[in-house]
């Protein structure tokens, strides 16, 4: 609090700041949060790529902030704008939806940062950070010029500079001197003339001196230099610094004198300093530096230089610069460059560069002139950033964005965007637009039959057999799991799109060998058609999916043309996951329980958990009506935990007190089956109180079959914990017999469609018996479902079989009349009645 008052008493902060947002509202808010930070602001909010590049180009901006997604923009792509532009603002991802992954992968695009929209207090330091650094970053360009151009200032002032020149008498006093020897010590003329010459010099250097001078003294030769030498001058304040000067003897009628030139050469030992520090800045700098004449022959490169490209200083010395960053350039691009650099004085762009091996890269590279005072290019800069990385960064995000990495298709994003542009041209053009939506038949139990490794060789092959009936003008794409779409551009009639799904059947009707397994299965293709059908790419979707759904419902493995009636059950779908939804949170999803009966002594062992969904207009409703819907919409796992916790609360209700307590069985989906699963357990058996003992689980072998390592992990886990394990509608499945010794489980059931035909017919008779009597040698109990006439009872129990349910037994009932059905059970089974059921 004490800080934001002292922010808010601080003069306000001026910020230009560009937003990229489709919420007006949400924009207002930040704009708000911006100005009670302490922030001056001028905004604008931009929801489009042409609206933001717009902005860029017209007005000045200190900051972007920009959402993630949005319905025709995202803040990736704004991201990639700005960076296609030569502008270093800093840019901000604010979003209420990224995730963990998502922001990473924003980073590495180049995102300074990223603020969830719920924790904007983090927000106003990050742009206070983001500023500062792109400050420091914009001083540290202007340095690195103004170092250059300092080096040339410096040299220019050197080779200007008058010396200073004094007349030394016999004695040793100074005669004559000129106005810059006056103003180099710090003298007036009458301070000076005719006062010693040590006054100039401190003592150490003054004995050097006056050897060297005696020496000139002494020689006959009329006129003789001294060499160059580097000494310290004293000035009249008593300041030191460094000069150079140079001894010679002057003979006149009747005597001689010595003249002394004297250079101060502190501006050229602080120059070298300078130098030195450049040099070693330019030398250990992370971007290449190249310095040419004025035709672009190199005549200095940096160490990041070689360890680049690979070409030592002594061979990249004499090489044409241009011609080893801009060659892959069209000519017209290259003359670009270079009147850019004439007439802006740089030019920056990315280049594909080549190392010595040949190998390529991509580099950012900046050229610039280097002027002399008269303003002549004597040399050009060339300042280069490795940028590989970035593009592959930027590439791999831009084919993630735009197809399915499992088969290199175009993915639902790509192919709206085709569509739409194809549309827009048959609109022009008075042709029609095709899209027809696949759905590969009894694809799930095939997945969950031999697992998601043989599912993705399977998608893998149907995109191979796919792409031999399209052209280069169609264009097929992935939707999700087994869902393709393809697109057909300029069809002059319906036939064209007929003849294409025709081919797509009979590509896909031959059988898929894989890993020693010859896979059948048919596809329904929907058929949509621009102009006729929608027009717009959603709605065009959306009936063509309707219309799959109808190929489907007809058998599958043909197709079918939208028509609008289909509407009726798209809705229908719609409505029931809609108020599927309120069900589950109004409590109108309960569980009825169904009798499980020992056959050799006729005891009630306890009942199977089956859902229900208690519809206030329709009544109790089976799970055929709802579940397929609720599994699709994933609604199906809060469904099997309320479910498991409801049952295991009844369970232990009903079992207090009882002296043989009952078992619950409980059938878990497929989305549950997870590690996941063992915390959810631990919930339900602390907030329940039951006996782990008393909890059955039955799964299906499509889960166990998934990952058969990762499956039996997870049971031993739950075996752990102390549940029972149940696999249900054995023998429907693709499973091998053999892995039942590998799994933890203790009880098989033998699915209704067996147990129905039962005693007459003689196949589904020998699966059962043999079913009962491989069970037994593992160990295993065996419990039959749909047990419904009184000639299935004697035969099962003819075959061993352990238990069974069905109708013959009681039918499913709610948990309010089970305490009754325990009491009648004690004297005899009830007599069943009510409906067939599951």
């Amino acid at each position: 609090m004490e800080q934001t008052a002292e922010m808010l008493a601080a003069a306000p902060e001026s910020l230009r700041v560009l937003i990229v947002e489709d919420s007006e509202a949400d924009a207002m808010l930040l704009q708000r949060d911006l100005r009670k930070s302490g922030f001056a602001i001028t905004s604008r909010r931009v929801e489009t790529a042409a609206a933001m590049r717009e902005a860029l180009a017209t007005e000045h901006w200190n900051l972007i902030i920009s959402d993630y997604s949005m319905p025709t923009f995202s803040g990736l792509a704004a991201l990639k704008l700005l960076q296609d532009t030569d502008l270093d603002l800093p840019f901000i991802i604010v979003s209420g939806a990224i995730g963990e992954d998502i922001a990473v992968e924003a980073m590495k695009a180049g995102a300074h940062d990223y603020i969830m929209k719920g924790n904007r207090a983090r927000l106003f330091p990050a742009i206070r950070r983001e500023l500062r650094e792109a400050e420091e970053r914009r001083q540290r360009r202007a340095g690195e010029t103004a170092l250059l151009e300092s080096a040339s200032r410096i040299r220019s002032i050197m080779d200007n500079v008058a010396d200073a020149i004094f007349n030394i008498s016999p004695r040793g006093c100074i005669e004559t001197c000129n106005a810059v020897a006056l103003r180099m010590f710090g003298y007036e003329a009458r301070e000076l003339l005719d006062q010693p010459l040590a006054l100039l010099f401190p003592p150490p250097d003054w004995e050097e001196l006056a050897a060297c001078l005696a020496g000139f003294a002494t020689t006959a030769a009329p006129r003789r230099f001294g060499e160059r030498r580097e000494i310290q001058g004293l000035r009249k304040g008593g300041e030191q610094f460094p000069m150079e000067l140079v001894v010679s003897r002057m003979l006149l009628e009747r005597d001689s004198s010595l003249i002394i030139a004297a250079h101060d050469i502190s501006d050229r030992k602080q120059a070298e300093q300078q130098l030195r520090k450049l040099s070693m800045a330019v030398e250990q700098s992370p971007n290449m530096v190249v310095i040419t004449d004025p035709l672009t022959r190199i005549e200095y490169s940096n160490r990041r230089f070689t360890e680049l490209t690979q070409f030592t200083s002594a061979e990249a010395l004499g090489k044409r610069a241009d011609e080893l960053d801009l060659r892959g350039l069209a000519p017209e691009e290259y003359e670009r460059v270079w009147t850019c650099v004439r007439q802006q004085g740089e030019w920056k762009g990315d280049i594909e560069g080549r190392k010595k091996s040949g190998e390529s890269f991509w580099e950012h590279v900046s050229v610039s002139p280097i002027r002399d005072a008269a303003g002549g290019i004597t040399h050009y800069l060339f300042v280069k950033e490795d940028i590989t990385e970035r593009k592959q960064a930027a590439a791999k995000i831009a084919y993630m964005t735009h197809y399915d990495q499992l088969t290199d298709l175009p993915n639902k994003t790509l192919f709206v965007e085709k569509l739409y542009q194809a549309m827009e041209t048959a609109k022009a053009s008075r042709k029609m637009v095709g899209v027809l939506f696949l759905d590969l038949d009894n694809f799930k139990v095939l997945n969950d039959s031999f697992g998601h490794g043989i599912g993705d060789q399977v998608l893998q092959q149907v995109t191979a057999r796919l792409l031999t009936c399209v052209t280069d003008r169609h264009i097929a794409a992935r939707e999700s799991g087994d869902e393709f779409m393809i697109l057909m551009p300029d069809v002059e009639n319906v036939g064209e799109i007929d003849r294409l799904a025709e081919c797509v059947l009979a590509v896909l009707d031959a059988p898929f060998a894989i890993q020693g397994h010859d896979l059948h299965f048919g596809v329904s293709i929907g058929i949509s058609v621009y102009p006729l059908d929608g027009d717009v790419p959603a709605v065009l979707l959306r009936n063509a999916d309707t219309a799959m759904y109808r190929a489907k419902g007809e058998g599958g493995n043909r197709f079918e043309h939208y028509a609008r009636e289909m509407n009726a059950r798209y809705l229908e779908r719609l409505s029931i996951e809609s108020a599927l939804r309120k069900a589950i949170s109004r409590g109108e999803i309960v569980p009825y329980y169904q009798p499980q009966v020992d056959l050799e002594t006729g005891r009630l062992l306890g009942f199977e958990s089956l859902a229900r969904w208690i519809h206030k207009e329709r009544g109790v409703m089976p799970p055929d009506a709802f579940i397929s819907v609720a599994d699709e919409s994933g609604l199906i796992v809060p469904i099997s935990e309320l479910v498991l916790l409801r049952s295991a609360a009844d369970t232990a209700t009903w079992n207090g007190g009882q002296a043989a307590p009952l078992v619950v069985a409980v059938n878990l989906s497929a989305r549950q089956f997870k590690p996941s699963l063992i915390r959810l357990l631990h919930r339900v058996i602390a907030e329940t109180g039951i006996h782990p003992g008393y909890l059955e689980l039955e799964l299906t072998e499509g889960i166990l079959m998934e990952d058969t390592n990762e499956a039996i992990s997870l049971m031993r886990a739950l075996k752990d914990l102390g549940v029972l394990l149940a696999v249900d509608d054995f023998g429907t499945g693709y499973s091998s017999l053999r892995y039942l010794q590998r799994l933890p489980i203790d009880k098989l059931k033998i699915d209704r469609s067996f147990v129905m035909d039962l005693p007459h017919n003689k196949d589904d008779a020998a699966i059962v018996g043999a079913v009962i009597a491989l069970a037994h040698k593992l160990d295993l109990q065996v419990i039959a479902e749909g047990v419904e006439t009184e000639s299935q009872l004697a035969f099962l129990r003819s075959q061993e079989c352990d238990q069974a349910q069905g109708y013959l037994f009681g039918r499913p009932l709610p948990g309010q009349d089970i305490p009754e059905l325990i009491r009648t059970w004690r004297h005899g089974r009830p007599a069943a009645d009510g409906s067939r059921d599951r």
